[in-house]
């Protein structure tokens, strides 16, 4: 049988060690019969009479819809009526859209391989999706090499007068509820 003090002193399994001895206090209870001592363990608060607080219940769904949580506790106390307060707990549980279809990207351009100073376009053709990005090499003090046009959303990257700066991996990413999809294209600038 476990001990009171274990009960409202120890948060896991260090039950009766030297720490789990608080001092204890001196109640009076008076009646017209009889006057009654009790001694308890000073940590003892109507709150502490309760177990800790189980694990939250499992969300009752994985997707689409908001659910409810439950977490339990019991009275550790014989007489349940000493202890004041909920023994169960609720809260929302906010799931994410459900997925059912998740982007694809159908078509992408293979690695290009480019003289100075011409002109490329890029494809990125997808399925599925909610936006569209391409990120791009970036240059040392600029966010991207100036004669590089991406409009936000669009399939397409047009690169006008290569240089050098322009070499590197082209990434097209594709997102919606699901996920994200990526692809890559290499690009090699020649002399």
């Amino acid at each position: 049988m476990r001990t009171l003090e274990c009960e409202t002193c120890c948060e896991q399994s260090i039950c009766n060690s030297v720490e789990c001895q608080p001092p204890s206090t001196t109640t009076t209870t008076t009646t017209a019969a009889m006057a009654t001592t009790t001694t308890l363990p000073a940590a003892i608060t109507t709150s502490s009479l309760w177990s800790v607080w189980s694990s939250w219940t499992h969300c009752p769904y994985s997707c689409g819809h908001d659910g409810i949580q439950h977490r339990f506790r019991h009275c550790l106390d014989q007489d349940p009526r000493v202890c004041t307060g909920n023994k169960f707990d609720t809260k929302i549980c906010h799931t994410r859209v459900c997925c059912t279809n998740p982007p694809v990207i159908t078509y992408i351009d293979s690695d290009q391989f480019v003289f100075t100073r011409s002109f490329l376009v890029l494809y990125c053709n997808a399925t599925n999706f909610d936006t569209l990005s391409w990120r791009i090499p970036e240059v040392v003090g600029h966010s991207y090499p100036v004669n590089v046009n991406r409009p936000a959303g669009e399939p397409t990257v047009v690169i006008s007068h290569i240089t050098t700066e322009n070499e590197g991996p082209y990434v097209c990413t594709v997102t919606n509820a699901c996920g994200t999809a990526s692809r890559v294209v290499n690009v090699k600038v020649l002399a």
